[in-house]
């Protein structure tokens, strides 16, 4: 039997470089007292993607991001540009509420500092019709029928989404703190 996809919510990985970030994060937390957003517990950064010691990561992440431009559109006419990043420093026990980014085009997540049990980051199916039908037995549960996945955060794994898509973190239970860049993104026509 044929069949088409409708309606995918691509999750795009990969790997980025992180020399220098988790001592630049720490300078930033022992500087300012932060903000409270989706945070419970933990610190939240100010914005700083116009911060001079985040541009070459700006750099990078726009370049990631392009490759996934030219995944969804035609090359050469536009980009993704970083129109906000911020840090998040989650102690022990810390996490982020179920959240969406309004008023971006894609968002994504860095790990920069991770251990065992520094708490998953999970996204929640959008289509919420969809989970009045959900499986009772986990053997029927997959990709196509599950209502929440998560990923497990690593050194240097970053993550793109789009910023409709309901997510989160588990709690840190790790006792050591997960240090993790955020940040939203615009769409840019050339």
């Amino acid at each position: 039997m044929n069949y088409e996809e409708w309606f995918p919510t691509l999750i795009y990985y990969d790997k980025i470089d992180i020399d220098g970030l988790e001592k630049k994060s720490y300078k930033l937390k022992k500087e300012s007292n932060g903000t409270t957003r989706s945070n419970r517990g933990g610190w939240h950064s100010h914005d700083i993607e116009e911060n001079p010691l985040f541009s070459k990561l700006v750099d990078d992440i726009e370049q990631k991001a392009l490759q996934i431009h030219n995944n969804i559109y035609q090359k050469n006419t536009g980009k993704f540009k970083v129109v906000a990043m911020w840090i998040n420093i989650n102690s022990s026990k810390s996490y982020n509420t179920s959240h969406i980014h309004p008023n971006s085009d894609l968002c994504g997540n860095l790990y920069v500092k991770t251990s065992k049990n520094c708490g998953n980051i999970f996204f929640e199916d959008p289509r919420v019709v969809h989970r009045m039908n959900e499986p009772y037995s986990n053997i029927l549960m997959n990709r196509l029928t599950s209502k929440q996945v998560t990923y497990t955060p690593e050194d240097g794994k970053i993550l793109f989404f789009p910023p409709w898509i309901q997510h989160g973190t588990e709690p840190n239970m790790s006792g050591k703190d997960r240090i993790s860049i955020a940040f939203n993104m615009k769409h840019n026509e050339l």
